[in-house]
């Protein structure tokens, strides 16, 4: 049952830094930390090519990701990169049986990435509204420590690493909900604001 709990840590740190999840796997398969309970498959995440392209990758993501409206960039491109890497590492971490229950599996680890990744691509588009940048490098160093935490308590204490993850991913839902009502509300004011400056014109002319 391990292994299928890891999935909800794994799912969630990959949404929001796909690159530092599969490094932090690599190095901890590489020194034998998740022997104990997860499948041989993950095996190659250890070998030096993929802990050195995962390496490089992060520092990429680890300066992209502090620059206002450069991150914002980088997780539109990674809208997809990051739920579907979250599916491909659950299919290396399911073991063999049911079909309709690993795609099940699957999904919801994608859609798990998916939510944090849209949860932290929202609050970035927030963020920038401010012309400073040290939220953005506060937010991210936050993100990335998180993502290590999380993804070493998973080594640790699968079952404790889970329920976090699902508490967290509860507390996102409610942001991204919070969020489309914020964003509707900001747009129906500039929609606003734009129809009254269109008849301004012609109330003055009268």
């Amino acid at each position: 049952m391990d292994p299928l709990v890891f999935l909800g840590p794994a799912g969630l740190a990959a949404g929001f830094n796909l690159y530092l999840t599969i490094l932090v796997i690599g190095i901890a398969t590489r020194l034998g930390w998740v022997a104990r309970y997860l499948p041989d498959t993950l095996d190659p995440l250890g070998s030096w090519p993929v802990i050195v392209t995962a390496a490089l990758l992060s520092v990429v993501e680890f300066t992209a990701d502090k620059i206002p409206y450069v991150d914002n960039t980088w997780d539109l491109v990674h809208t997809f990169i990051r739920p579907i890497g979250a599916m491909v590492l659950a299919l290396n971490v399911l073991p063999e049986g049911d079909p309709a229950v690993t795609t099940v599996l699957t999904l919801l680890t994608g859609a798990g990435a998916l939510t944090s990744h849209t949860s932290k691509a929202g609050l970035r588009a927030v963020i920038n509204t401010s012309p400073e940048p040290f939220s953005n490098i506060a937010i991210s160093t936050v993100e990335d420590i998180s993502v290590i935490g999380l993804m070493v308590l998973a080594f640790q204490n699968p079952w404790l690493a889970a329920a976090v993850a699902v508490a967290v991913t509860v507390t996102l839902i409610i942001f991204l909900i919070w969020l489309y009502r914020f964003a509707r509300r900001a747009f129906g004011n500039l929609r606003n604001l734009m129809r009254a400056g269109r008849h301004r014109p012609a109330s003055a002319g009268r």
